[in-house]
């Protein structure tokens, strides 16, 4: 067929052509006829009819211009694999709200051009794959998912409130800054998967990396306080040194470095232990071994102590030992006779002063009745001191008294006096102690007068005393202490 064909009579020509359609397939004055067409594309020129297709299967792209508004009513978009975007109650359409809104083009709280909601619009991501919103994504309401990951290294992620019920888990090399600070409402507070911290009750007990650092500022000192109102036998701070098998271990489990810049000074103390004397009864200092027996002890009455019964310790001074302490003020009258006593000249070298026998012997048990800010008053007090014998001791009679003073304090270890027929020296009155002297552990003592009573011998290393007189030996009733 050539030419056109008209319609005339002023008609608008037929409204279809049964099953098909007649177009045209390109070439010259061709026609053909089909029940499906394939032509490039189409055109509906009308701003006032409506263009129906009950099916539309677009394979690359579908593009809207126009000035007016499209209503998409009953439709549903469908990527496949990833999301459908219907308008209904599911995938399938049927009257739903997702995309039955009016959108609008205007810019979002990013400052982008963006498609807008005129009213509140739910979208559901349901997919697996991955969303990207290159514009970002503003949500005035509630926003789920199994996790959200943020990629910028510049950019920061502000949430007013988050609420993480599982795991917070920080693994970027940056710094995270909690201005508000972190309340843990359950479970604990954890480095390298050991709790530190939390309401669960962790300790402070955690592995740490080669040189790390715990670091605060001169103003704020970290202070461990027990406040317990229960009775409690836990270790404040505890530091242990415990090399796995095939493990060693030499450095220090604690080292107190006091430096300082050389331009500025460092006059505090290395360590200072404050001990309320009205309230603390414990041992401020106590170094045992592993079988809980001391080695060293520093109590608030007995002062300092180096070993002990079954744990014998000898010190080693490569200075001179100068004591330091209450003024101590000695005045004895009538003194009769002075002898210096050294111990280390006896035929075991005075081992017996504090050997294992000594040690369960009155006058080594016997209470002392000085102590710490106590001095010894002569006067008045007849035990001070140490409890082993002096190794060098200062022997002193009176008229009424022997006195052994330890020379290496210049105070007084013990005192022996007379006092009607009980005295250690005996009566007082006309026997009058004379010279003194001592060898291996007996200090012998003379009397003299109208009724001097003959010669004390006092054995510490046998606990007794023995008077002599001209005519035989009488061992006293009682130990050296009473």
């Amino acid at each position: 067929m050539t030419g056109s064909i008209s319609v005339t009579n002023g008609g608008t020509g037929a409204g279809s052509f049964d099953q098909g359609w007649i177009y045209s397939i390109g070439g010259t004055n061709i026609l053909a006829a089909s029940t499906s067409p394939t032509v490039n594309y189409v055109v509906a020129t009308s701003t006032t009819a409506t263009s129906t297709f009950p099916r539309l299967a677009v394979s690359t792209g579908l593009q809207i211009f126009g000035t007016y508004g499209e209503s998409l009513s009953d439709f549903c978009v469908a990527i496949t694999g990833s999301v459908n975007l219907c308008d209904g109650d599911d995938a399938t359409g049927g009257g739903g709200s997702l995309f039955g809104q009016a959108f609008e083009l205007g810019l979002n709280t990013f400052s982008q051009s963006s498609l807008i909601p005129t009213t509140t619009v739910n979208l559901a991501i349901t997919g697996v794959g991955t969303s990207t919103f290159a514009g970002g994504l503003s949500s005035f309401r509630q926003i789920s998912a199994p996790y959200f990951q943020a990629t910028s290294t510049t950019a920061t992620s502000t949430f007013t409130r988050a609420d993480i019920t599982t795991l917070l888990n920080v693994t970027a090399s940056a710094t995270s800054s909690f201005s508000n600070g972190i309340n843990l409402a359950a479970g604990c507070f954890s480095i390298n998967g050991t709790c530190v911290g939390g309401s669960s009750g962790g300790s402070l007990q955690a592995s740490y990396t080669s040189g790390s650092t715990i670091e605060t500022a001169a103003a704020t000192p970290v202070v461990i306080t027990e406040t317990t109102a229960e009775a409690s036998t836990h270790n404040l701070l505890q530091l242990t040194t415990n090399p796995a098998t095939g493990g060693t271990y030499s450095g220090d489990a604690l080292q107190i470095t006091m430096d300082a810049v050389d331009a500025n000074a460092n006059t505090g103390t290395g360590l200072r232990i404050v001990v309320d004397k009205s309230q603390a009864t414990g041992n401020p200092i106590i170094v045992e071994d592993d079988a809980g027996v001391d080695m060293l002890a520093l109590s608030q009455t007995t002062g300092l102590t180096i070993g002990s019964a079954t744990a014998r310790l000898d010190t080693t001074s490569y200075g001179n030992f100068t004591s330091k302490g209450l003024d101590l003020g000695i005045n004895l009258v009538g003194i009769i006779d002075i002898y210096v006593y050294d111990t280390t000249k006896d035929a075991e070298g005075g081992d017996w002063r504090d050997n294992f026998l000594s040690q369960n012997l009155s006058w080594y048990t016997e209470a002392k009745d000085d102590g710490v800010n106590d001095i010894c008053v002569v006067a008045t007090d007849d035990r001070c001191g140490s409890s082993a014998f002096p190794r060098k001791a200062i022997l002193i009679t009176t008229e009424d008294a022997l006195y052994i003073f330890d020379s290496n304090y210049s105070t007084l270890w013990m005192k022996f006096t007379q006092s009607g027929v009980t005295g250690a020296l005996g009566a007082d009155l006309n026997n009058n102690p004379s010279g003194v002297s001592a060898e291996n552990g007996v200090i012998v003592v003379g009397t003299n007068g109208a009724s001097g009573t003959g010669m004390y011998a006092i054995d510490f290393k046998q606990d007794v005393m023995y008077l002599y007189n001209t005519t035989n030996r009488t061992q006293g009733l009682s130990l050296i202490h009473i």
